[in-house]
């Protein structure tokens, strides 16, 4: 609508697909240096996510996108990577709070799935040295309010219509 009929919707919307599925692995090689991984892994990693096969195109892959239409999925497990590795940075005094929380809201908007597991990668990364939990939950709550603010507007009428999803 924007653009006023310069580019019909399908090209838009395919050439989405196709534009997230080619940063694909240059999201995960960031993501994955953020978290503190050594050049080579990251970009390994960021590579394979081009060879993940999913036999029934239900998670992780371009199948997903193609034969299942699973549009939003594939943009959550573009922000994930990014997330996870912010917040780590974060917990490190590396990163500001806005940035990560920016990345959270951007996973759990593209796909409430994917922001579930990157709370519970967050969570498993936060309680995973015991000893420092205390002052690295202190760094979490800004991330958590500004993450909940940007949320709000969208999160708020999606569970106030919950009957309705599905």
């Amino acid at each position: 609508a924007l653009l006023g009929g310069l580019i019909a919707p399908v090209t838009l919307f395919k050439g989405s697909i196709l534009l997230c599925w080619a940063l694909m692995p240059v999201a995960w090689y960031r993501g994955a240096r953020w978290y503190g991984m050594s050049p080579g892994f990251a970009a390994a990693l960021g590579l394979l996510t081009l060879t993940v096969h999913d036999p029934y195109a239900i998670g992780f892959g371009v199948r997903s996108a193609t034969f299942r239409g699973l549009y939003t999925q594939h943009f959550g497990l573009f922000f994930f990577p990014l997330f996870l590795g912010s917040f780590k940075q974060h917990l490190d005094h590396r990163a500001a709070a806005y940035r990560t929380a920016a990345l959270f809201a951007l996973t759990a908007m593209s796909h409430l799935w994917v922001g579930l597991y990157a709370a519970i990668a967050a969570a498993s990364l936060l309680v995973s040295a015991p000893s420092r939990l205390r002052p690295r939950l202190g760094r979490v709550v800004p991330v958590g309010l500004i993450a909940a603010a940007l949320l709000a507007w969208w999160l708020v009428p999606l569970l106030l219509t919950s009957e309705y999803v599905g």
